[in-house]
């Protein structure tokens, strides 16, 4: 690759800074009124005679609508464009959001967070193909690191802020603090959605910040060899029939398994390690966000540098591994669960930041959107089953650590896909043959 000039540094850092603060903060909002239910769930379940069943499908089952409507709102993406379709998504996700506050059966919690799921699906793999429009590979992982600090950002903030709410929005009115929380990080949402088609240029060519030498210098970057050199199938069934799709779908399932499986009951972990203060347990819920945080960065970087992706992702696996071996192992010691969770949590998002460069090395521009929409639905699969697996193995046993064990053995099984991944997997020789 032709290294960088002074020229193309500074208008990707224009881009950056026009572009992805604005995605970061849609994408944390995404986090947030997906796994807010998290903090929900500790006046909730008891509120509503909810069993840890009956959160872990609730839970589990938005992935089920995400699943659904993950490919087809990225074919709606490419034809809508990109802004009307993710403000449409943001704004539709803010309101059915907010509507959990009126959920008094499971069946209700069930149909609200499936529609939620519906209402969400296009939204991160469409940013991931938006991106593509405009990053060269070689560029990716810290672009998609930036959008996914958004993750720990929504951690790191809403953690605290979903335990001050469910902490101190007791007796306000009506309603009781779990439906705060939803009416109340349901809100900004709608306020984003509303904003994106006024923020987000639609393409390179009609983007009226950038000047003819900018646009000349971005679409010339987006000439690599894995676009140029080598045509990729556009079908659903034939990328179905790719094997390299498959293994990119199992190992992103397993993965996601885990960190789903992890984000969504961390917070009841802390309250079973004897902390009874939400506030406290949102205020320790944020500390394995920030490690995350530090992490994705420090792993996105040097992922790029060296143009590496498996071993990345291998040791990032084995790492989460260890962290839900020991918040098995130390469930009533506080620090040490804490530092537990917290490597696991920081292992499993970082993983997602390299993971997610290597999509586009095997996809053409013309497949991307599909492609993308496919890996991200295998792992929406793997969202629905762990928290549902949690749940039922947590009722069934009295205990998590079962489910830790289960999930420590699907991270395992995910290394394992990650070693196989091609050696010559490399942004500068183009995908593999």
């Amino acid at each position: 690759m032709e290294r960088e000039t002074k020229a193309e540094i500074a208008v990707y850092r224009k881009v950056m800074l026009r572009m992805v603060p604005f995605l970061f903060m849609c994408y944390a909002f995404n986090f947030l009124d997906r796994v807010n239910i998290s903090y929900a769930k500790l006046q909730m379940s008891s509120a509503l005679n909810f069993s840890e069943t009956h959160y872990g499908l609730g839970a589990g089952i938005f992935f089920i609508g995400y699943l659904l409507f993950q490919i087809p709102s990225n074919r709606l993406l490419v034809r809508l464009g990109a802004k009307t379709w993710l403000s449409c998504i943001m704004i539709a996700w803010g309101l059915i959001s907010i509507s959990t506050l009126f959920v008094t059966t499971p069946r209700e919690f069930y149909v609200v967070r499936f529609l939620l799921g519906v209402a969400e699906a296009g939204f991160f793999p469409g940013v991931l193909f938006y991106f593509t429009q405009w990053y060269p590979n070689e560029r990716l992982g810290r672009i998609i690191a930036m959008l996914l600090l958004g993750f720990s950002a929504a951690g790191i903030l809403g953690a605290p802020i979903s335990g001050w709410i469910m902490q101190q929005s007791g007796g306000l009115g009506t309603m009781q603090n779990w439906q705060w929380l939803f009416l109340l990080e349901g809100f900004p949402t709608i306020i984003l959605g509303c904003l994106l088609p006024f923020i987000l240029p639609t393409d390179i060519q009609s983007t009226p910040w950038l000047n003819s030498q900018e646009k000349e210098i971005l679409t010339y970057r987006l000439k690599s060899p894995a676009t140029d050199g080598n045509v990729q199938p556009v079908s659903l069934l034939d990328l179905f029939k790719d094997a390299r799709m498959w293994q990119l779908m199992l190992l992103y399932f397993f993965l996601f398994n885990a960190t789903l499986g992890t984000v969504f009951f961390f917070p009841t972990f802390i309250k079973k390690a004897g902390v009874t203060n939400f506030l406290h347990i949102g205020l320790l819920s944020s500390i394995p966000y920030i490690a995350s945080m530090v992490a994705s960065v420090a792993f996105a970087y040097t992922s790029d540098i060296f143009k590496e992706r498996r071993w990345h992702l291998l040791l990032l696996a084995l790492a989460g591994a260890i962290g839900l071996l020991g918040t098995a192992a130390f469930a009533h010691n506080l620090p040490l669960l804490v530092t537990s969770i917290s490597i696991a949590v920081a292992a499993f998002i970082s993983s997602g930041v390299v993971f997610w460069t290597i999509p586009p090395l095997y996809l053409t521009t013309q497949a991307r959107a599909t492609g993308i929409a496919l890996i991200s639905s295998a792992g929406s699969l793997g969202g629905f089953f762990a928290p549902y697996m949690i749940g039922y193995l947590t009722d069934l046993t009295h205990s998590f650590t079962a489910p830790l064990l289960a999930l420590a053995l699907m991270v395992i099984v995910a290394s394992i896909f990650a070693y196989f991944i091609p050696k010559n997997l490399n942004p500068l020789r183009g995908p593999p043959v």
